[in-house]
């Protein structure tokens, strides 16, 4: 618990101490493995975070959030045909998984998939109607699919609730 928090807290370094001797202990503890790559990740080092994920699921192939952050790095690296792949392991372990199902609808609008993004938007808003990440993607799918009246809606509805909201803005 204090590693993530400090971890939360954007104390990486201190963090990262500590989940260097919990590995010193338990080189196998997937849950710090997949905090290191998360570290790496926030420094936009994605390339580096994916090595900490594949340790992670060399252990265990069926760990989900090393899954899904692999699949974020991935789309960090602007790779998301490739990002879809590992999204899409974490979603057949945890067919709930929000993130990994917006994380999913935003690699299918990077490729142009439009209609295919909106199923995976919709399924997220049913679980959890205020999802911002999922109305971005929706508004982003929409205008692709060139429906911008529609799309300005779901914009709107993230600055409703986020004002400063960079890529809502971005959107509009």
């Amino acid at each position: 618990v204090l590693f993530r928090s400090l971890h939360e807290l954007g104390k990486y370094e201190e963090a990262n101490t500590w989940y260097d001797k919990v590995l010193t202990i338990e080189p196998s503890d997937t849950d710090s493995l997949v905090n290191k790559g998360v570290i790496f990740d926030s420094f936009g080092n994605y390339t580096e975070a994916i090595e900490w994920y594949d340790k992670a699921l060399a252990i265990d192939p069926t760990f989900e959030n090393a899954l899904y952050y692999k699949g974020y790095s991935l789309m960090g690296l602007e790779l998301p045909k490739e990002a879809i792949v590992w999204f899409d392991k974490a979603i057949e372990l945890n067919p709930n998984d929000t993130f990994s199902l917006v994380s999913k609808s935003g690699a299918l609008v990077n490729i142009g998939k439009y209609e295919e993004a909106l199923t995976y938007t919709d399924r997220v808003l049913t679980m959890e109607p205020d999802n911002t990440a999922a109305w971005i993607n929706k508004g982003a799918a929409l205008i692709g699919l060139e429906k911008n009246n529609e799309a300005l809606i779901w914009v709107n509805k993230v600055l409703e609730l986020e004002p400063n909201d960079v890529l809502a803005l971005s959107n509009k």
